[in-house]
């Protein structure tokens, strides 16, 4: 946000609020909308000043403008159409009258001629013709040949003879070896006197007869006093709407007031006032508040709807009278007449009578009337259009609404009302049954059956029925139920039964077949075996070998395997069957052993030897 300063006398104020008041087209004052009362400043809201003042930018705060109403030589005094701080050379500035005038000299400079454009232009040290003072002037008091040097008149030591081809030369550099090496008619560091360099204010400069001259001004700015002596004083780029982007080019304050920024003029138009050509040269050339073109701002032109003739009146877009059949329904001016009455379903006939369609249906305004209508086939039902063929809620007339069973979901179809069941239930006459309800399974709505046998209840899955057991009789078998636990036709499955032994029973406990012998049996597998079954031999159930050799049989006694012997070897030694009377290893009495004693075994007696033939005899003692 900008802020606009006041200088009053030698103050500086602040203005009491942004907006306090505005300009007139005559450069009067007058009160902004919402600001307070005016003070005495030079600044108003809007970027303005009163008359008597200008805008120039703050030099302590280049982004934001000062309204100048008295002199102060930083701004160019108030006299100067530029905001140029005064260019006083070699010396400070001042304002007298509103225009910038010497204050006071540099020492050892002085404003001979009067003129306080070019400053205290006279170097008093060194001017032959100002030598000390303004009045002295050593070429007219002693002669072509004298010079000034520290304020005092002497002999020209590089002219002696006061020839004009060498009054100019001095020897500057105090060097006798390179003699008078400056003409101060001509060197830029050296012009006129020793040491007095060319520095002219944004030009580039030369050294002409004794003066500092421009050559060339740099960019923006430009020398438009024609004086040399200030330099390039005017800033043609900003601040002098005077000299805007070149000398003698103003800007035009046509019902504005203007600025210069970037060499170029920019317009703050004046309130009701616009610069809608875009073309600065001519100020703000058009009246906003009357002109239907750029009513209230440039560019916006006024073209009210159906309206005889369009108008701007105080910058807002109005008209005379409506065209015939057209309202202004909405209020607005500024877009005339826009409504055609014969025609808006929203302001049918007249303003804000809106034409209420049926649901599904049309309706249109014809001749300032609504008129309703439903499409092909459809019914108009208290405000709504529907098909009676398929509509649940309209279902063959307006007055019959379809209400299915529970779970059910209500159809129209051909103006009669049916049903579909929702997912997870089928029908069952008029009702709709969960798929899973044993009392109404499947297409055929069966009522299923329990078990036939056993503890459980009956289900439906997949619109099949079938049972699930319950505690004791979990096993489901078919449509019975069983306990696996102990029925012994059923033991710990369905096909698993427990059939008797011969000589035993085979019961079911706990899922699992046992069976128990009768007394004077034990268990072989399957089977019970008798006790004494050389067979299937005690708990073992082994299978008792026979003698190991000789004639015999295997026995079971107590559960432990034994045998006996028969005939032709009735004698038992150890594992085997013998005949005590005849076996020469046994004979009488098991490992007497004959042939040890070169015998043989007869009757159960030792007796001869084995080569007499067989003769009997005695035992040799």
């Amino acid at each position: 946000m900008r802020r606009f300063l006041i200088f009053l006398g030698l103050g500086t104020l602040l203005l009491p609020a942004f907006g306090g008041c505005g300009v007139t087209e005559e450069g009067g004052l007058k009160a902004d909308s919402g600001a307070g009362a005016t003070d005495g400043g030079g600044g108003l809201g809007g970027g303005q000043c009163f008359p008597g003042s200008k805008v120039c930018p703050d030099p302590d705060k280049p982004t934001e403008l000062l309204c100048l109403t008295s002199d102060d030589p930083k701004l160019g005094c108030s006299q100067a159409a530029s905001c140029e701080p005064c260019a006083v050379p070699h010396a400070s500035p001042k304002c007298d009258s509103g225009s910038c005038a010497v204050d006071q000299c540099d020492n050892g400079w002085a404003d001979c001629n009067n003129n306080p454009v070019d400053g205290c232009e006279t170097d008093l040290t060194g001017d032959k013709n100002h030598c000390g003072d303004c009045a002295t002037d050593c070429v007219a008091s002693k002669g072509p040949g004298w010079i000034c040097s520290a304020g005092v008149c002497e002999v020209n030591e590089c002219c002696p003879t006061g020839a004009t081809s060498c009054l100019t030369r001095r020897d500057c550099d105090g060097n006798k070896a390179n003699g008078c090496e400056v003409d101060v008619a001509t060197d830029v560091g050296n012009c006129k006197t020793c040491g007095n360099g060319c520095d002219l204010a944004n030009a580039q400069e030369a050294c002409s007869q004794e003066v500092c001259v421009v050559t060339t001004c740099v960019s923006g700015f430009a020398n438009c006093d024609a004086n040399d002596a200030n330099g390039c004083e005017t800033n043609i780029n900003s601040g002098n709407k005077l000299n805007c982007g070149a000398c003698g080019k103003a800007c035009n304050e046509n019902h504005a007031s203007a600025t210069c920024q970037g060499g170029s003029c920019k317009l703050a138009c004046n309130p009701g006032w616009g610069n809608c050509n875009g073309n600065v040269d001519d100020g703000c050339e058009t009246d906003t508040n009357t002109n239907p073109l750029h009513c209230g701002v440039c560019g916006k032109a006024c073209n009210p709807l159906n309206v005889v003739t369009a108008q701007c009146v105080g910058g807002s877009c109005t008209y005379d009278v409506c065209k015939p059949g057209f309202t202004d329904c909405d209020g607005n001016k500024t877009n005339g007449c826009e409504v055609n009455t014969g025609q808006d379903k929203n302001n049918c006939g007249t303003c804000g009578n809106v034409c209420k369609a049926p649901s599904g249906g049309s309706v249109v305004c014809s001749n300032g009337a609504c008129a309703e209508s439903c499409g092909s086939g459809l019914t108009n039902c208290s405000g709504v259009c529907v098909n009676t063929s398929t509509d649940i809620n309209y279902c063959g007339n307006c007055g019959t609404k379809c209400t299915p069973p529970a779970n059910g979901n209500a159809t129209c179809a051909s103006g009669g009302c049916g049903f579909n069941c929702q997912n997870g239930f089928h029908k069952c006459g008029n009702e709709c049954k969960a798929n899973n309800d044993p009392t109404a399974c499947g297409a055929a709505c069966t009522n299923c059956p329990g078990p036939s046998s056993g503890s459980g209840n009956a289900i439906c899955s997949a619109g099949t029925c079938n049972i699930t057991c319950t505690a004791p009789t979990t096993l489901k078998c078919g449509s019975d139920c069983y306990n696996p636990t102990s029925d012994k036709n059923h033991c710990g499955g369905c096909s698993t039964v427990c059939t008797d032994p011969a000589n035993g029973v085979n019961n079911c406990t706990a899922s699992s077949c046992k069976i128990t012998c009768n007394s004077g049996f034990h268990q072989c597998g399957a089977a019970c075996k008798s006790d004494t079954d050389a067979t299937a031999c005690g708990t073992t159930c082994i299978n008792c070998p026979g003698p190991s050799a000789g004639t015999g049989s295997a026995t079971c006694v107590s559960g432990s395997c034994d045998f006996t012997c028969s005939a032709p070897t009735p004698d038992r030694c150890g594992s085997t069957c013998t005949d005590k009377q005849t076996d020469n290893k046994n004979c009488g009495t098991c490992g007497n052993d004959c042939t040890a004693q070169s015998k043989t075994c007869k009757t159960g007696n030792c007796v001869g030897t084995p080569t007499d033939g067989g003769a009997e005899g005695g035992d040799g003692g």
